[in-house]
């Protein structure tokens, strides 16, 4: 007998091959332990640089918004213009009533003036020139006077009828009345009594007259800014208009 190992049975049992492409051992290769696909994280973990959830990081765009740090975009609304004053119907009816109104006023007082001023007009004497120059200073205080004190009533009334609209619109209007009317106003007066005299000069009374307009309009427009800030509504604090 010889000592030699069964060569074929060593052959044998090194030799087999495993079956069914399992490698020997019994040991599963990793892509396959770790979900079958190459590049997979185990676990279903994200890739690196794949943050968790599906959140997008900081700065960046989700679902159309707007990137942190930039103002949004699109057509941005502003409030009314004071150029909207003439456009719309509440305001225009406001102009409209108010000038009318100084119109009135400085009408009748034109009608009074020129009495004064037919009377005292080519007189002599020291009572002619003392009459004469009263009617000059009557022909412009009265309108000044009553203008002044028309404004104030306008102010009040077109901040009642107003009171919705934002500031720029009942300030403007209010302005606008008040600077408009007491034009006319004083035009009016001035021309009866010049009538009255007999002599009608616009040139001397031109700058009062424009002087005349704004003081009205800063009148209207104060009063407004007084009701709104100064008065205290039903025990309420005192509180202005609402900003736009």
């Amino acid at each position: 007998m010889s000592d030699t190992p069964n060569e074929s049975s060593g052959d044998g049992s090194q030799g087999e091959q495993p079956q069914d492409g399992q490698p020997p051992g019994g040991q599963v290769p990793q892509e396959q332990a770790t979900g079958g696909q190459r590049g997979q994280p185990r676990g279903g973990a994200q890739p690196q640089g794949q943050p968790a959830g599906g959140q997008v990081p900081q700065g960046g765009r989700q679902d159309g918004a707007q990137p942190q740090g930039q103002p949004p975009q699109g057509n941005y609304q502003t409030g009314p213009s004071v150029s909207d004053i003439f456009s719309r119907t509440d305001t225009l009816d406001q102009i409209k009533f108010g000038v009318v109104l100084y119109a009135i006023v400085g009408f009748g007082i034109g009608l009074g003036l020129f009495g004064v001023g037919s009377a005292f007009s080519g007189g002599s004497g020291l009572a002619a020139q003392l009459g004469a120059s009263f009617a000059v200073v009557a022909s412009v205080g009265v309108p000044i006077a009553a203008t002044a004190v028309l404004a104030f009533f306008v102010g009040r009334e077109i901040n009642d009828e107003l009171g919705d609209l934002q500031d720029n619109l009942v300030f403007a209007t209010a302005g606008v009345t008040a600077f408009a009317g007491s034009v006319v106003a004083f035009l009016l007066s001035w021309i009866l009594f010049g009538l009255g005299t007999g002599s009608i000069n616009f040139g001397d009374f031109l700058l009062p007259i424009i002087l005349t307009g704004i003081g009205a309009a800063v009148i209207a427009a104060g009063t407004i800014w007084a009701d709104e800030n100064l008065l205290t509504p039903s025990g309420a604090p005192p509180q202005g208009r609402q900003q736009y």
